[in-house]
């Protein structure tokens, strides 16, 4: 029981399972759009920026990334086999140590 609590590489592979089991939820979800802007703006005094509008440019970028055909259900099951396969490390390394003790 103590060994399990006070083991360093035991709770490092702990925690390596629960960041597989975050992908897994991550991978379940849907992709959200990415916004982005950029500003050219002329100074006062004089043209700094070479732009068409007296005022300056702007640009607004509106993407979205569209998975297809089966490719978020394939990354679910991936994720779900990095759970299966942190969880098979863990179970090694502490049989591992208790054989060592």
């Amino acid at each position: 029981q103590l060994l399990m609590q006070r083991s360093l590489a035991l709770i490092a592979q702990h925690y390596e399972i629960d960041q597989a089991q975050a992908d897994r939820v991550q991978a379940r979800l849907f992709n959200n759009p990415s916004i982005s802007t950029e500003w050219s703006m002329r100074p006062a005094s004089g043209s700094f920026f070479d732009v068409a509008q007296p005022t300056g440019q702007k640009a607004v970028h509106v993407e979205q990334l569209v998975r297809i055909g089966g490719q978020r259900s394939l990354a679910v099951q991936a994720a779900a086999q990095r759970v299966k396969l942190s969880e098979a490390e863990y179970a090694e390394l502490a049989a591992a140590l208790r054989f060592q003790l």
